[in-house]
């Protein structure tokens, strides 16, 4: 360095250890060959005298005391008669500390290094030093590179204008740097924070660096504060934080990169903004906070796989928290959550998450963006979301690639789609299901029930005999009318509903039946919609148990029968048995009072009178009934016959209404039972 303050022939300095003999101090020379702490005091004041303030001094490997270095920085400092001036600042020109060893408290408050300054490999070496820093001024470079502060480090409000390195640095204790501005370049790689450190209200204008940089976890540390602001790129790549860290309210301007960090105990990014890209792949969390945290970086237009915010082959051993997140930009998250929360999302960008989780809370979440979720076994809700462009939930049956989920508590087995619990309140306009389960989800509430979509094999849950797809509200229904002890054996198997959900009424099911069929025959699934009707008629046949329906008798009796004859339509089982009751008692009626007795014309010749010819007289012979076998071929014969003429079989009265009884009744139940067949089969 130029003007430096050295031996002639810059060597080190040649005091002898007191203990050994042998052992030179080495450090940088300043007057005689000794360094600045070995000078007696008139060497020292002369040469301090010498010193003004922007003097280059090279102090490399000198020991200073806490009176030693407030010397320098006295005779650093402007003076007015001799004596500094009361509120100067020390000004530092080109400074070398490497190697540097404070014995005591180290305070260079609002002084100014107005060149670079090197205190690479310095070391505090007692616990009870503070290294203050407190408003100092760096205009050109400084190197701390491998420092060692072994007390309190202090940079509260400090202005670094060139670059600053504290790479490889360890803070025993804690480590300060509050308020403090970083305009060039901040280097904190592989730095260990042991105490803990605060970077409260920093900024840091061109690239802040804290790549392997680590917080251990030490008794009474107090983890990582972060609420700066980060106008630069910012690496946080491979960190490890492991009490916790803090970085509410912290913004990315350009780009941020946690790729391979572990958060072993926890992180905030309470509001946060992260207005560029954001890099979070391959993070080890143990639990995460983004409650109204802002996304707003877009996808990068030369590959549109990568979102602009990636989650991906992320791992949080506990849950992850985007509560009334904003997310103007995408984000795109895979990897295994066992709890995730979405409620109170605005998504007006894109959001594709694929997740092993085993609860997702996707409530109220909404906006213009698009939403994909793909859940593997998990439960999620959905209640109250309203999303105006694309809202998409896909069960997962089988593992997502790269993704461990061994020990996930799931609420079924792992190979079991995910569970939808609920949709109440949600506008369905644009909501997708694709491969859930629905057998516990909760749909009263829905808005445009009718134009929601169900695509692939989407389940309900079944009656008690598992004839018919139901909805979980039915089984809520039935068990309340059942019985008011809500035991097994009174529910005939139909299952209560949970604490805290209410009973829904047999007309607003018989609207939610009515509408969702509407969705599954859009979605070309024939058999769910018959369960759906079936579903609709017995709430309206049975609306009579629930004290808000108004009373419809008439109604009623004709659903009864419509019921007991055919399941409305949907039985082919109980019209054909309704068919062949009708025919056994036809029979029944035709053999006994329904056929009249056969009768023959026959002619018999009366008894001639003298000198007449013969006459004969017209008479009727009445035979037999026909027989049981008559009567059942023509019971059958008549309900198979709509229009055919009325046949030879003699009729009583009562016959004859038997007759055109079959004839009505006949091809109805026949009828009826073809639909039933047709409604189970078709697609």
């Amino acid at each position: 360095m130029s003007g430096m303050v050295a031996t002639p022939d810059g060597s080190g300095c040649e005091h002898a250890d007191p203990g050994d003999p042998a052992v030179l101090c080495g450090a940088a020379g300043a007057v005689d060959g000794h360094c600045l702490a070995h000078l007696s005091p008139e060497q020292r004041a002369t040469y301090l005298a010498g010193l003004t303030p922007g003097a280059d001094i090279d102090m490399r490997g000198v020991t200073f005391s806490y009176e030693l270095l407030h010397q320098l920085l006295t005779a650093l400092t402007r003076r007015r008669r001799g004596r500094p001036v009361t509120g100067a600042k020390a000004k530092f020109g080109d400074a070398d500390f490497r190697g540097a060893i404070f014995t005591g408290r180290v305070y260079v408050t609002k002084a100014t290094f107005t060149k670079d300054a090197d205190v690479r490999d310095v070391n505090l070496n007692f616990r009870d030093v503070t290294f203050d820093f407190r408003g100092v001024t760096f205009t050109g470079n400084v190197d701390f590179h491998g420092a060692i502060f072994t007390g309190l480090a202090d940079f509260g409000e400090a202005t670094f204008a060139g670059d600053a390195d504290f790479s490889g640095v360890t803070f025993a204790m804690a480590a300060t740097f509050d308020k403090a501005t970083f305009t060039g370049r901040a280097y904190f790689s592989a730095a260990t924070f042991v105490g803990g450190a605060i970077f409260g209200e920093a900024t840091f204008t061109g690239l802040a660096d804290f790549n392997k940089a680590t917080f251990p976890e030490v008794p009474g540390s107090g983890g990582a504060m972060f609420g700066a602001i980060f106008p630069g790129g910012t690496d946080f790549s491979h960190v490890t934080f492991t009490k916790g860290a803090l970085f509410a309210g912290v913004t990315f301007t350009v780009g941020v990169i946690f790729f391979g960090a572990t958060f072993s105990g926890g992180v905030s990014f309470d509001g946060a903004t992260f207005t560029a890209h954001a890099n979070f792949d391959r993070v080890t969390f143990s639990y995460a906070l983004f409650r109204g945290a802002t996304f707003s970086g877009r996808q990068r237009s030369r590959n549109r796989n990568l979102s602009a915010t990636g989650f991906n082959d992320v791992t949080f051993a506990d849950y992850a928290d985007f509560s009334h997140a904003r997310l103007p930009g995408a984000v795109e998250m895979r990897g295994r959550v066992p709890r995730l929360f979405l409620e109170g999302m605005e998504v007006d960008g894109d959001l594709v998450m694929e997740v092993a989780a085993a609860t997702v809370d996707a409530t109220r979440i909404r906006g213009a963006g698009r939403v994909t979720l793909r859940v593997r076994a998990g439960q999620v809700d959905a209640s109250e979301a309203a999303m105006t462009g694309s809202f998409s939930v896909q069960g997962l049956r089988g593992p997502i690639q790269g993704v461990d989920d061994s020990g996930l508590s799931y609420p079924a087995h792992p190979d079991q789609p995910a569970v939808v619990t609920s949709l109440r309140g949600t506008d369905t306009q644009h909501l997708v299901l694709t491969d859930v389960d629905l057998s516990r989800c909760l749909f009263a509430g829905m808005h445009r029930v009718d134009q929601v979509r169900l695509d692939g094999w989407c389940t309900f849950a079944f009656d008690p005999r598992g004839r018919r797809q139901v909805l979980a509200e039915e089984h809520h229904w039935r068990a309340s009318r059942a019985a008011p002890a809500r035991t097994a054996s009174r529910t005939r198997g139909w299952t209560p509903a949970p604490d805290g959900v209410g009973v829904v009424s047999s007309p607003r099911l018989e609207v939610l039946y009515r509408q969702l069929r509407t969705a599954l025959e859009n979605s070309k699934n024939e058999p769910g919609a018959a369960d759906f009707y079936y579903g609709e008629m017995e709430m309206r046949r049975l609306s009579h148990r629930d004290p808000t329906s108004p009373a419809r008798g008439l109604e009623r009796l004709i659903l009864t029968a419509y019921w007991l004859l055919s399941g409305y339509g949907l039985r082919a089982s109980r019209a054909v048995t309704a068919l062949l009751v009708m025919i056994g008692l036809a029979t029944l009626g035709f053999a006994t009072i329904g056929f009249s007795h056969s009768s023959t014309t026959a002619y018999q010749m009366l008894p001639p009178a003298p000198g007449r010819t013969a006459i004969y007289q017209q008479i009727d012979i009445q035979g037999p009934r026909p027989d049981w076998a008559t009567a059942f071929y023509h019971a059958i014969d008549s309900s198979t016959s709509l229009l055919r003429a009325p046949g030879a079989v003699p009729l009583t009265p009562y016959g004859q209404a038997i007759e055109i009884a079959l004839r009505l009744l006949g091809p109805l139940l026949l009828g009826l039972a073809i639909l039933a067949v047709r409604g189970r089969v078709k697609r």
